[in-house]
C-alpha cells in the first residue's frame, strides 16, 4: 500500500513538473507577446505623433493659403475698380 502511494506520488509528480514546465513555457511566450504588443503600440504612437504633427502643419499651411488667396482676391476687386474707373476717365477725355 505504501508502495502504491509512492507510485502515485511520484506519477503525480511528474505530471505536475510537465504542467509547470508546459506553464512556464507558456508564460515565456506570452511575456514574448506582450513586449512585442507594447513594442507595437510604441511604434503606433509614434506614427500617430507625426501624422498629427503633418496634420497640424497642413492645416496651417491650408490656413495661410486661405488668406494669402483672400488678399489676392481683394487686391483683384481693388485694380478691377481702378481700371474701371481709368477707363471712364479715358473716355470723358477723348471725347470731343
Amino acid at each position: 500500500m505504501l508502495k502504491q502511494h509512492l507510485q502515485k506520488a511520484t506519477a503525480e509528480k511528474g505530471r505536475l513538473e510537465e504542467t509547470a514546465a508546459e506553464l512556464g513555457d507558456r508564460a515565456e511566450k506570452l511575456k514574448y507577446e506582450l513586449a512585442q504588443a507594447h513594442e507595437a503600440a510604441r511604434s503606433r504612437d509614434e506614427v500617430i505623433a507625426l501624422l498629427e504633427d503633418q496634420l497640424n502643419n497642413l492645416e496651417t499651411l491650408y490656413t495661410k493659403s486661405l488668406e494669402e488667396s483672400q488678399r489676392y482676391k481683394l487686391r483683384l476687386g481693388n485694380l478691377e475698380q481702378e481700371l474701371k474707373h481709368l477707363k471712364e476717365v479715358c473716355a470723358k477725355v477723348s471725347r470731343p
